[in-house]
């Protein structure tokens, strides 16, 4: 009896966990699908419902355009539908209760194609304000970033490099901090990275292989391959400086594009071989990273409530940030189902002046459910493996 009580505890910690995820892709996902909804507008196309959740609405109100907003029962995404958007809805009727507007199909393709780019463009817009209002809390900046000691027989020590070398830049980007260094090479295993060094005053350029090694992050519960060349390294912090709105957006927009660039390597590896599919992560995944992070700040008692909710609050930002880039990016990924396809489809049509045949557009749309199948498929399988899944439902039918 003990037992049973015992998994049905850890089914019941499992389920609150995804509460996080929930905040997280509730923000995301209305900003995404918010982006879609004014570019229609602003065109004139009518908008039969705008929805935060899949299934049967649990609440819904109608506005004097006659859309519909609803909160349905699933809270785990959202879409806006317009009217015409799908194939056989050919006309408006006359009932004044149906949406005001144009058909989405009677929209100039290069139209459909600024509706469709609207999604992905709201999320990265989204990054860049949030991470300017972390920026506008202050910005770090920090010492040389010096090598303290060069790990005997490491990638760093057969390139060459020694104690009290001070790296200025990696992978042919500038360095501001040890933290710069770390992820220039974690995303870089098994490949030639450049480190630019000053010793004795001139800057030499050598070329180290990072080693692939486990990455434990015991706060976050996350167990990684990742790049290390064996160094330890010093960057102290010297002051906080403070930054104007303006220098706050611009700094957002860099930390924007570096989460896009890390997403496009970590993308070309996974394409290439260089890294197992291990490394991807789902909803499950996601929502186990929000759950830590919450946990890890929430729990700590050495510091007072206050500052346990602010840590919380600060870090759940960061994560928002970087989830709504990563649902940015993967929509505009030409697969059918996604923006990406959509504004190709549009860009194809204002360019050559006709639509893609329908057999052919049925044929991509087989192998866009396949290719997005399978990934969905395979990091859900990755989430329930990694969280322990199948050993509480294994238990639980024991």
């Amino acid at each position: 009896m003990d037992v049973l009580v015992s998994q049905f505890l850890n089914l019941f910690s499992i389920v609150s966990s995804v509460v996080p995820f929930i905040i997280m892709i509730g923000v995301v996902v209305t900003i995404h699908e918010l982006g879609h909804y004014y570019a229609g507008r602003a065109f004139g196309a009518a908008v039969e419902s705008f929805a935060f959740g899949f299934g049967k609405s649990i609440f819904e109100v109608s506005d004097k355009r006659n859309t519909r907003w609803r909160l349905n029962w699933l809270p785990l995404g959202g879409f806006v539908k317009f009217v015409g958007e799908q194939e056989g809805d050919n006309s408006i009727s006359d009932n004044p209760k149906k949406p005001k507007g144009r058909y989405y199909k009677d929209l100039a393709a290069w139209q459909r194609v600024i509706v469709s780019m609207a999604g992905p463009v709201a999320n990265f817009i989204l990054a860049i304000l949030i991470y300017a209002v972390i920026f506008s809390q202050g910005k770090p900046l920090y010492g040389d970033v010096t090598v303290e000691n060069v790990l005997e027989n490491s990638a760093a020590y057969e390139a060459g490099v020694l104690d009290g070398d001070i790296i200025v830049a990696a992978d042919d980007r500038a360095v501001s901090s040890a933290g710069d260094v770390i992820e220039a090479v974690a995303y870089s295993a098994d490949e030639p990275v450049k480190l630019s060094l000053l010793r004795n005053g001139e800057e030499i350029d050598l070329i180290v292989i990072p080693r692939r090694e486990m990455f434990i992050n015991e706060r976050l519960g996350i167990e990684d391959e990742i790049g290390r060349i064996g160094v330890s390294m010093s960057s102290k912090l010297i002051a906080i400086e403070d930054v104007s709105t303006f220098e706050a957006v611009s700094l957002g927009a860099d930390q924007t594009a570096n989460v896009i660039r890390k997403t496009l390597k970590v993308l070309n590896r996974l394409i290439f071989g260089k890294d197992n599919f291990d490394k991807m992560r789902g909803p499950l995944g996601m929502g186990d990273i929000a759950d830590r992070v919450v946990d890890s700040n929430m729990k700590r008692t050495d510091i007072g409530f206050k500052e346990r909710l602010s840590g919380t609050f600060w870090q759940m930002l960061e994560l928002i940030a970087m989830f709504s880039v990563s649902i940015g990016f993967f929509n505009l990924l030409p697969i059918p189902m996604l923006d990406g396809y959509s504004a190709l489809l549009g860009l194809y049509e204002t360019v050559v002046g006709s639509e893609v045949s329908l057999k052919f557009q049925e044929y991509l749309l087989r192998g866009g459910l396949a290719v997005v199948g399978v990934f969905f498929i395979a990091v859900t399988w990755n989430d329930i493996r990694r969280l322990g899944l199948l050993d509480v439902f294994s238990g639980l039918l024991s």
